[in-house]
C-alpha cells in the first residue's frame, strides 16, 4: 500500500499533529515540509492501521500494517511498498517470513500454509523460483530447483509412505532420468515420463533380487520380440507424486 499525502504550506521543522487525510484516514504523528515524515500512525475508515516510519509522505523504514480481515504485515518499507525483511500473515492463515522487493515476496524466505504445507527457499515475484524445499500436507518433501512455481530439473523426493526418488523433474512430476527406491526394497533406475517408468530402465525386485531390464512405456514394461510377457515379474507403477 502506497501513501503519499501532502498538506501544502510553508516548509517547517518536524512536528507532531493529528490530521484527517484525503483518503478518509486519520494520521497522528510527525510532519515535515507539509508531508508525513518521521514516526506516525494512520487509521483508515475500514479499521486498517499503519504504525511506523514515513519519509516525504510515504511509508518508509520499519512499520506494521494491520487489517480487520486478519491480514498483518510487519517489516521494512521503501517508497510506500513492502521492501527488505518482513513478516506477513494472510487472512487465510498462511504466514511468510523473509525478503520482499517492491511490494512482492522476492528473495529467500519461509512460507507456511495454514493446512500444514510449507516452502523454504528462493522466491521471484511471489513464486517459488530457485533452490528450495517444499513439504506437503502429508509430510512428503521435495527439494531441488524450482522454476515459476514448480519443481524443474534435478531434485529429490521423500514420500510419506517411505518411497524415495532422486533424479529429474518437470513441473513437479518425475520426468527424465532418475532412481526410485520403494519402501519395500524394490528399485527402478532409468527413464521417467510424467511420473511413470518410461524409456530404458532397470527394475530390481527387493525380495528376490530378480532384475528386469529393457524398455518401458507409460509405466508398463514392453517385452522384446519373442519374449513371453508372462515370464516377466509383476511390477507396480511408481506411486503418484
Amino acid at each position: 500500500m502506497c501513501v503519499l499525502l501532502g498538506l501544502g504550506g510553508a516548509s517547517v521543522a518536524a512536528e507532531t499533529k493529528t490530521i484527517r487525510l484525503a483518503d478518509s484516514g486519520v494520521y497522528v504523528g510527525e510532519l515535515k515540509d507539509g508531508l508525513l515524515h518521521g514516526q506516525g500512525r494512520i487509521t483508515w475508515r475500514d479499521g486498517a492501521t499503519y504504525t511506523g516510519s514515513f519519509s516525504r509522505g510515504l511509508m518508509h523504514g520499519l512499520g506494521m500494517y494491520k487489517h480487520p480481515n486478519g491480514y498483518e504485515y510487519s517489516g521494512g518499507y521503501s517508497d510506500g511498498l513492502q521492501h527488505g525483511q518482513g513478516k506477513v500473515r494472510y487472512r487465510n492463515g498462511d504466514e511468510y517470513e523473509g525478503e520482499f522487493k517492491e511490494g512482492e515476496i522476492h528473495g529467500h524466505g519461509l512460507l507456511r500454509g495454514a493446512r500444514g504445507e510449507s516452502y523454504d527457499g528462493d522466491f521471484v515475484a511471489g513464486r517459488f523460483h530457485g533452490a528450495g524445499t517444499y513439504t506437503a500436507q502429508d509430510g512428503s518433501q521435495f527439494a531441488g530447483t524450482f522454476v515459476d512455481g514448480s519443481l524443474n530439473g534435478g531434485g529429490t523426493a521423500q514420500y510419506s509412505n517411505g518411497d524415495r526418488y532422486i533424479g529429474e523433474f518437470r513441473e513437479d512430476q518425475r520426468h527424465g532420468k532418475g532412481l526410485m527406491i520403494f519402501s519395500n526394497g524394490d528399485r527402478y533406475e532409468g527413464g521417467f515420463k510424467l511420473g511413470n517408468f518410461h524409456g530404458e530402465g532397470r527394475f530390481t525386485d527387493g525380495v528376490t533380487g530378480e532384475v528386469l531390464s529393457g524398455r518401458w512405456k507409460d509405466g508398463e514394461y514392453v517385452p522384446e520380440p519373442g519374449e513371453d510377457p508372462d515370464d516377466s515379474p509383476e511390477v507396480a507403477p511408481p506411486r503418484a507424486a
